[in-house]
Formats: structure tokens, C-alpha cells, sequence
């Protein structure tokens, strides 16, 4: 079976060329971190905690606050204590 690539695209907005993210890359959108990766995989555990309070004292819906653990910060924090790079203080 064949494998479906991408092609690599230069884009344009008006004739300024936009910074095409690799993996892994994040931008900062109204001071968010917005992308692949929002913690670092070599995070102290403390940055985990921080982000769990800062998702679950947020405003959004319950489902939504269970939503973003499951697919955000559950994920990043089981990968790094896998792979033993996440620190347990800074």
C-alpha cells in the first residue's frame, strides 16, 4: 500500500511568504501557546500541574475542561513519564 504525502507549499499573503510550521513547531496566539506541542516533553511536572489548574479554573463547559485533560495534557504528560524525560522539579 502507498503511503499519501504532502507536498511542500509556499504560501503567500499578499506577497509576503507565511512560516510554514513543522512538527512539533507552536505559535503564541493571544498568549497561548497554539500547536503540536504545548508542553515540553522535558517539562518539570510541576508545568503539568499548572496547565491541568489553568484548563480546569478556565471558563470552558465541563466537557470541555474533560476534553482538553484527555487530549492535551493527559497524552504529553504519559509520553514524557514513558520515555523518562519529564522532571520532577526544576
Amino acid at each position: 500500500m502507498r503511503m499519501k504525502t504532502t507536498v511542500p507549499t509556499q504560501f503567500f499573503i499578499g506577497e509576503q511568504p507565511e512560516e510554514i510550521m513543522e512538527e512539533g513547531d507552536y505559535i503564541e496566539y493571544l498568549g497561548k501557546p497554539v500547536g503540536f506541542r504545548i508542553i515540553s516533553p522535558t517539562a518539570p511536572l510541576e508545568e503539568y500541574k499548572q496547565k491541568g489548574l489553568d484548563i480546569l479554573t478556565s471558563k470552558l463547559a465541563p466537557w470541555q475542561k474533560r476534553h482538553a485533560m484527555l487530549t492535551f495534557i493527559y497524552p504529553a504528560m504519559t509520553h514524557a513519564m514513558r520515555m523518562g524525560t519529564c522532571k520532577s522539579h526544576q
